[in-house]
């Protein structure tokens, strides 16, 4: 899933490259959404956690993206 909505960057021939800001918060809350829905079905002990850790990570890069880009126009 994470794969399939390259939040970050596209990889597509003719699109290729980095997203913008917006386009990446779009895609990681659609695959927010997407992941919450099949969180209820991990049943294996740290599952969760690690997911939640996971998604942790991915809301500080783009936090990290935000800030980069606000020095960007600084």
């Amino acid at each position: 899933m994470y794969l399939e909505e390259e939040i970050f960057e596209d990889v597509a021939e003719r699109s290729r490259g980095e997203r913008s800001v917006e386009e990446s918060e779009s895609r990681m809350k659609r695959f927010q959404e997407r992941t919450l829905e099949k969180r209820r079905e991990l049943k294996l002990p740290g599952s969760k956690d690690a997911l939640d850790a996971f998604m942790q990570m991915n809301f500080f890069i783009l936090d990290l993206k935000r800030v980069s880009l606000i020095y960007a126009f600084s």
